[in-house]
């Protein structure tokens, strides 16, 4: 981690996050099951949200397919 994001995180620069569950169906791999975490900065509108899956499971390699599908089309383009 960066000084600048050590210094806001222990400053408590995001004191409010969120963590819910949920599936999201991507057109090119099919159905997701996520956990995401919301952070949100305090008197403004700027979130953050980061969308993970379970290490090893069957939705963590399609996430990885995700990475390797949207590199791809990057290529092409």
């Amino acid at each position: 981690m960066s000084p600048r994001f050590t210094e806001l995180w222990r400053g408590g620069a995001s004191r409010r996050f969120e963590r819910r569950s949920g599936v999201i169906d991507h057109p090119d791999i099919g159905p997701v099951k996520t956990d995401s975490t919301v952070l949100t900065v305090p008197e403004g509108d700027l979130k953050l949200l980061v969308f993970t899956a379970e290490p090893g499971s069957a939705d963590a390699c399609k996430l990885a397919k995700l990475q390797t599908l949207s590199s791809e089309k990057q290529l092409r383009a």
